[in-house]
């Protein structure tokens, strides 16, 4: 990524951080005390992939004894790495998924002052008795997910920023899921090409009479969680390979590395768009406040 693009992303996080403080706080039970997660983003990423280490190695042996676990033990699990008074639970989600997300409530009524009251672990829902031990790598996935939520908590901030005003609507889920998170058909350098360009048309055209407030928080959003998808996808992976070599039965989708999401390429497409505007937002100031010089300078006597 371009030296620039990546300066001004640096600044936009900076900005991220006192925003997401002044205006947009984390309820204690879903983040991590300051002196926990300061310092800087390889830092925390550190941090993340010990805490899913550590979960791997005391959920290892359980599945090696039997073959599956129950969900009281990876319950158990998740508390011992865990730090504690942390609100991350352990649900029942759909058939065939297993799944990490965030839920937020209403604050005395008003979905504008709603906070992400906890994190969840969603388990297949053929799966609430017994977890098969080949979904190790993809509950080791979803750990990925918590982990990086806590270690890097402007992204949480901005998720709840995005669903208390509104902005996580139909049409914003629909460009996500369709154009953003979805598997992409290539062959060659020039086919990877023309889909970034379309994909670029949609996300301006879904963008097309926002505020640049507005789409910076969408664009970013979107940056961010692509950025903990690939993560996760790299880490179920990573250790599906692990237990592939103890000869451990895992399933093909963990082994697969999902090139064919393009993540890189988007997350690039995402960072270029984001310093675009924000060029654009500054020229347009810088040029204003040179017009206000130049009338004071008119208005002045001789």
């Amino acid at each position: 990524m371009d030296l620039t693009i990546i300066k001004i992303l640096a600044k936009i996080s900076m900005f991220d951080f006192l925003i997401n403080n002044m205006k947009n706080n984390l309820l204690p039970i879903i983040k991590l005390p300051y002196n926990v997660v300061k310092g800087s983003i390889e830092r925390r990423q550190q941090k993340a992939d010990k805490l899913v280490e550590r979960f791997y190695q005391d959920l290892y042996p359980k599945f090696q004894k039997c073959g599956y676990i129950r969900p009281k033990q990876l319950e158990e699990s998740m508390t011992k790495v865990l730090p504690p008074k942390l609100k991350i639970t352990l649900e029942e989600g759909e058939a065939g998924f297993f799944d990490a997300w965030s839920d937020v409530i209403p604050s005395n009524g008003k979905y504008h002052a709603a906070k992400i009251n906890k994190m969840t672990i969603g388990i297949s829902n053929e799966h609430h008795k017994k977890i098969p031990a080949k979904y190790l790598p993809t509950i080791i996935h979803e750990m990925q997910h918590i982990a990086d939520s806590l270690y890097h908590p402007k992204h949480l901030a901005r998720n709840q920023y995005i669903q208390s005003h509104n902005l996580d609507n139909y049409r914003f889920d629909q460009l996500y899921e369709n154009f953003l998170y979805n598997l992409e058909d290539f062959n060659t350098a020039q086919d990877k090409i023309s889909i970034l360009k379309k994909l670029e048309y949609r996300i301006k055209k879904f963008l097309k009479r926002l505020s640049v407030e507005e789409k910076i928080n969408y664009l970013q959003d979107i940056r961010y969680t692509i950025l903990q998808e690939q993560k996760a996808y790299n880490t179920e992976f990573k250790y599906a390979k692990k237990l592939k070599k103890k000869h451990f039965d895992v399933t093909e989708d963990s082994l697969t590395k999902n090139n064919d999401f393009m993540f890189p390429e988007k997350l690039a497409l995402l960072g270029k768009m984001i310093a675009e505007i924000i060029k654009r937002e500054r020229g347009f100031h810088a040029a204003k406040i040179k017009k206000m010089k130049a009338k004071s300078i008119e208005k002045k006597p001789n």
